[in-house]
């Protein structure tokens, strides 16, 4: 065997030595999972700001917040409340708008839905709203949300929602309150029309009602926001005003409560006296005690919801936000908002109006109720066993809840309420003719409507 032979061969065994040696060492480390999942990502961190106006508004924020963040790891909620100073509120809200520099999430508590419509400085929830698979009108009061649509779109989200209901006194005529039976809801014309047909001199139609309050209450009767036009140097308006005046109590003038609601309800018979100065009275429909029924019987029955000429519920949100166009987090704003309609979000708050969840409502309402029943029983005698009484309000209640409903924004321009209020101080004063007034209101309305363009 040659010399190069034998060479050739030892390099050889060396090497195959080498190689062997080298895949028993990999042999001895874990051979990898195919199937192991790669370690998760740290949760990305995010920073949803919100304004709130009010305390109370602002606490049960923070407390939905604390709740919110479990499912979302990484989120900070930061809510700056400005302790109930609606004019610094709207003040520094309007200023961070204009800068592009506002919160995410505004409380639009304290603004003009008008004026905040009229920004384009905040997003449409229409189109957040139609793209939620869980967004659906089994689950929501959808005619609550389209009720304070503006020109097509809805930059105010209600979370919480009123109406008023009116009832008829039922100690002074029966005929008028087998009238009143007739009408399952009611305008302030048809019941002005009531009380011009069975009033007797002394009666005034309830107790918060003048011309300035209900002309008001019901402006886009007289008022079109959205087409910027009015309608008060009418036949209607002026015959509006002009029967009103007779409806009204002296005394609320003398006052100086013109457009003012009072705060106080009158329902007992205990109170019969001054009950017996009206024909109606007015409430809220969260106040439950006026659909309940007594053994002594109530002074004011059969209340019904209130409705503008169309037919559509005088409604009022209780609570309601925003999102800032210029906001970083829309989608993120959106889904806090929605959860604060839940009933995970309200096991521990007071809601002060009636939510736009169903469920919530079902559950929050029929307990509350069911505690008000009780509670009632302590001072009047209420007829039937609670759990009755309870499901027949109810029953009740839910189909008024399914009226369209029509947002009173005029509520809050305080400016034009004003307008109003002063000329017809002057109509009731009788420094001025109702036909003066309604000239005054056309010109004036018009040109503030111009203003606020």
């Amino acid at each position: 065997m040659s010399r190069f032979l034998k060479c050739f061969i030892v390099l050889t065994c060396l090497l195959t030595m080498a190689l062997f040696a080298a895949a028993c060492a990999d042999s001895s480390q874990p051979i990898p999972d195919q199937n192991q999942q790669p370690a998760p990502p740290e949760p990305e961190e995010q920073t949803l700001t919100i304004s709130a106006c009010y305390d109370y508004v602002a606490r049960e924020i923070e407390i939905a917040a604390e709740k919110f963040k479990a499912d979302h790891p990484g989120l900070e909620i930061v809510v700056e409340t400005y302790a109930g100073d609606r004019e610094r509120y709207k003040q520094q809200i309007s200023i961070q708008l204009m800068g592009g520099r506002p919160a995410d999430i505004i409380d639009a508590t304290a603004f003009s839905e008008i004026d905040l419509a009229n920004s384009n400085l905040l997003i449409d929830f229409y189109p957040l709203i139609e793209e939620d698979p869980d967004f659906t009108d089994d689950t929501y009061y959808m005619n609550v949300i389209d009720g304070m649509a503006f020109n097509g779109k809805v930059f105010v989200f209600p979370t919480e929602f009123s109406y008023s209901v009116l009832g008829v006194n039922n100690t002074l005529s029966r005929d008028l309150v087998e009238r009143y039976q007739q009408y399952e809801t009611i305008t302030y014309r048809q019941a002005l029309d009531l009380y011009l047909e069975f009033a007797d001199p002394g009666l005034y139609l309830e107790r918060s009602f003048d011309a300035a309050y209900v002309t008001d209450a019901a402006l886009k009767t007289f008022v079109d926001f959205e087409n910027q036009t009015c309608f008060f140097n009418t036949a209607e308006f002026i015959q509006f005003i002009t029967d009103a005046k007779v409806a009204t109590e002296p005394a609320k003038i003398t006052r100086g409560e013109l457009g003012w609601t009072y705060s106080a309800n009158i329902y007992r018979a205990d109170l019969l006296a001054e009950a017996q100065s009206y024909l109606f009275s007015k409430a809220s429909n969260t106040d439950y005690w006026v659909f309940l029924p007594y053994t002594k019987g109530n002074v004011f029955t059969h209340y019904i919801p209130l409705v503008d000429n169309d037919g559509q519920a005088l409604m009022m949100p209780r609570k309601r936000f925003c999102i800032s166009e210029a906001s970083q987090n829309k989608e993120l704003a959106w889904e806090f908002i929605k959860y604060l309609t839940t009933p995970e979000a309200n096991t521990d708050t007071i809601i002060y109006g009636f939510p736009i969840h169903r469920q919530l409502f079902n559950s929050y309402v029929t307990n509350d109720l069911t505690k008000a029943v009780e509670q009632w029983r302590s001072i009047d005698p209420v007829s039937g066993e609670t759990e009755a009484v309870v499901a027949d309000v109810m029953a009740k209640l839910v189909g008024y809840n399914e009226l369209p409903m029509s947002y009173q924004n005029n509520l809050d321009i305080e400016a034009m309420a004003d307008i109003i209020r002063e000329q017809l101080y002057a109509f009731y004063r009788g420094t001025a003719t109702a036909e003066q007034v309604a000239t005054e209101l056309q010109q004036k309305i018009t040109v503030f409507m111009d203003e606020i363009q």
